[in-house]
């Protein structure tokens, strides 16, 4: 397992939220005992990542991304470099937080070449335009909302709002890559 951890490199060592291990897990359609054999531990330990009592080790992050990415490896989903495994696992666990450029969220989101035009960018490491998980997550809720206002989710803020949105799509995606799979 620690060989896992070293490939994925600085993203195994990236803390998990609580939320971001009970959607892996809801992801996977897998119950606290199928996930806690999944990743090697005990239920009880799933429960107090999933209540952020503990947070997951560098290694079970990198056995939730394993699985995560397997889930992609399996549906029939085209994936010829294996950048979408790793986009979608590294979304799942870390929410909104993700930062990836706008090209790379319209095609983990499905969506057409000419939508996130208007999505808020910061320069990465490398100078290129990458979006939050956040504001990608806002713009669909703004457009959702637009065409039929029964969809919008209820939240306070916008980057709470964004998040909730986004987590929706990615457990929707989700359910879709298992039955595809399956």
């Amino acid at each position: 397992m620690k060989r896992a951890a070293n490939n994925w490199g600085a993203l195994a060592r990236t803390a998990v939220r609580a939320d971001g291990a009970a959607r892996c897990r809801r992801c996977l359609g897998l119950t606290q005992s199928d996930f806690a054999d999944a990743v090697g531990v005990g239920r009880v330990t799933v429960a107090r990542w999933e209540t952020g009592v503990i947070r997951p080790t560098p290694r079970h992050v990198a056995a939730m991304l394993d699985l995560l990415a397997d889930l992609v490896s399996r549906s029939s989903v085209p994936d010829s470099n294996g950048e979408l495994r790793e986009r979608f696992a590294a979304v799942v666990l870390f929410g909104a937080r993700a930062r990836l450029s706008p090209a790379s969220w319209r095609e983990l989101l499905d969506l057409p070449a000419n939508t996130l035009a208007g999505v808020p960018t910061s320069e990465g490491r490398d100078g290129k335009p990458l979006a939050s998980g956040y504001d990608v997550g806002l713009w669909i809720e703004r457009k959702l909302r637009r065409k039929d206002p029964r969809l919008a989710v209820e939240g306070n803020g916008s980057r709470e709002l964004g998040e909730r949105r986004l987590m929706t799509e990615v457990v929707f995606i989700a359910e879709g890559l298992r039955s595809k799979a399956g």
